[in-house]
């Protein structure tokens, strides 16, 4: 089983992780209204790298919102370079689980830039409500210097117009294995003092030291983008490709009518991918002659290299059988379901107070391994809740109420219980349970609900078959700590504690600015800031270990030694019995 690293960027899509936010003026059974869209809020939090080497099931899981992933990797040809020639796929959150009946589709795990933009108009950015001959698609360059969406009419020729925070939520990376984060414009901001001495010039950042400088589109109309990552390596953006299909966004007008606006996922695919030392792969061809060679017909893939054969069969069961006969296999069930309709949604009239939506039901996802091993993993709805959120709300155009921008509790689909068994195994579980939310707001639209005594973290307990069990405490504070991991124990039995690892974090400001859309994050610290490791206690068998970046560097002698890409320059440890 796998958790999220406390620094791990959980920066795009949240696998397996559902937004059970439901409507806030029953409008259409077709389209959500702006307030339901709280995909952004989970998604950059919700993606999960790895931890440990159990990669077996292909699961990683986030404790601290039981969001969990699957990954698979159907084959990877060595060469002599770090460069990756690999067939993958992953699990993927259906975005729009509640307008779907299927919870997840599976799909290629391959790197990509992407954005949620108007179906009609495509990938365009304009300022404010520009005439279609206004809109451009210099979308990394900004000419402009504006880095959003235009202001757009609605799709079904009523009177009304829908804005960027509406129905945009940013760029974002989208890395293998779970990885990236959101991309931030430096238009306006002041260069960031680790910008790459050679290139450019850079429009884009991310907080974890990716920049990006412009390019053509090899396949499309436009810019695309050129990715310098932080190991040197080159990432040529320059593939448009349309995504899923989103639900569409539903308002009133001023006349009481119902205005329609359709969404579409666009994405722009990394074609090229090249190292500092010129080896370079492109698509599943590497410069030094691997070459993985692909066929489809319907939902069955072949894939085969150097002789030898794979085939997938893209489904529910996804199935992976290998050269030898063998197979991997995934099978998945999921009976979830909304249970509360409040009118005017999450926030009515900027309530704190108003009731949070909330699902039942439950899921399960089953993994067989080519050894016969089984792996069983459960999911149920769990209410999870930030504290001292600003409580700002949106008001909508026409006749509409107004809303919460950050909520300060979302449902989540988190991993519940796992098991493993099989020929020669046996049964071996965790039972992961979660805390209260332990949400308030701060002060804002109405007075704050937070007071003196109101608890900043969360906590998950994972316990085991084996007697052991682990508390994770977890940060819940609003752009202070949400999702950092403060204390881990470790136990046996009920009352014996093995260990205890206390951390503390720096937080730097992120790279560039936040534009619009990508500001109201409440779910990601690290999709807006950049939190760093300070400081970390362990206290394991009668002896305190202590790890921590010193404090005297600069002219400031308590200066913490962290250098521009928030790395520590100057570690000190030590140990001493425990009194």
């Amino acid at each position: 089983m796998k958790m999220c690293g406390a620094k791990s960027l959980c920066a795009f899509y949240p696998l397996l992780s559902l937004v059970l936010v439901l409507p806030g003026v029953a409008i259409s059974q077709s389209g959500i209204t702006a307030n339901e869209n709280y995909d952004p809020h989970i998604r950059h939090r919700s993606l999960v790298g790895p931890v440990d080497g159990n990669v077996a099931f292909g699961d990683r899981t986030d404790f601290s919102s039981g969001a969990t992933s699957f990954y698979v990797t159907v084959l990877s040809v060595p060469g002599n370079n770090e460069l990756e020639v690999a067939l993958r796929y992953k699990y993927v959150r259906n975005r729009d689980f509640l307008q779907n009946t299927a919870a997840s589709t599976w799909e290629r795990d391959d790197p990509y830039i992407t954005g949620d933009f108007s179906k009609r108009a495509g990938w365009v950015l304009g300022n404010g409500s520009v005439p279609t001959t206004s809109r451009t698609t210099s979308r990394c360059s900004m000419p402009t210097g504006y880095a959003t969406p235009p202001v757009l009419p609605s799709d079904n020729d009523r009177p009304a117009e829908y804005y960027p925070h509406e129905y945009w939520s940013g760029y974002r990376l989208v890395l293998p294995r779970g990885q990236g984060a959101l991309v931030n414009p430096l238009a306006n901001a002041p260069a960031p003092p680790d910008v790459p001495s050679l290139g450019g010039p850079y429009k884009w950042a991310t907080n974890d030291g990716w920049f990006f400088s412009c390019i053509p589109l090899k396949n499309g109309v436009g810019e695309g983008f050129l990715a310098h990552s932080p190991d040197g390596s080159k990432y040529f953006f320059d593939d448009y490709r349309l995504g899923p299909e989103l639900a569409p966004i539903d308002k009133l007008n001023g006349f009481g009518q119902d205005v329609t606006f359709q969404r579409q996922e666009i994405r722009i695919y990394a074609s090229r991918i090249e190292d500092r030392f010129g080896n370079h792969v492109e698509g599943l061809s590497g410069s030094d002659g691997r070459v993985i060679n692909v066929t489809a017909s319907g939902a069955v893939v072949q894939a085969s290299s150097s002789g030898r054969q794979w085939s997938v069969s893209i489904g529910n069961p996804f199935v992976v059988t290998y050269p030898d006969g063998s197979q991997w296999k995934l099978q998945s069930n999921w009976q979830i379901f909304p249970t509360q309709y409040p009118y005017g949604g999450p926030g009515q009239f900027c309530s704190a107070t108003n009731p949070p939506v909330s699902a039942a039901g439950n899921g399960t996802i089953t993994v067989t391994l080519p050894s016969g091993a089984i792996g069983t993993f459960s999911f149920t709805p769990v209410l999870r809740g930030y504290s001292y959120v600003p409580l700002r709300c949106m008001n909508p155009e026409g006749m509409n109420p107004p809303y919460v921008v950050d909520p300060s509790r979302v449902t989540e689909i988190s991993l519940t219980r796992k098991s493993v068994s099989g020929p020669g195994l046996g049964s071996y579980w965790s039972q992961i349970t979660y805390g209260p939310p332990n949400d308030c707001y701060a002060a804002g639209y109405q007075p704050a609900t937070c007071t003196a005594s109101s608890p900043t973290t969360v906590a998950t307990t994972v316990t085991r078959s084996d007697g052991t069990s682990t508390l994770y405490t977890y940060g819940n504070r609003y752009r202070v700590n949400q999702g950092l991991l403060l204390r881990q124990e470790e136990r046996q039995g009920s009352s014996q504690t093995l260990s205890v690892e206390t951390r503390e974090w720096r937080v730097f400001d992120g790279i560039g600015v936040s534009s619009l859309g990508q500001y109201s994050q409440a779910g990601s610290l690290g999709s807006v800031m950049r939190p760093a490791l300070s400081k970390r206690v362990l206290n394991q068998q009668g002896r305190i270990f202590t790890w921590q970046v010193a404090t005297d560097c600069g002219s400031n002698s308590a200066s913490p030694c962290f250098d521009l890409h928030a790395r520590p320059t100057k570690i000190v440890r030590s140990s001493q019995p425990a009194p």
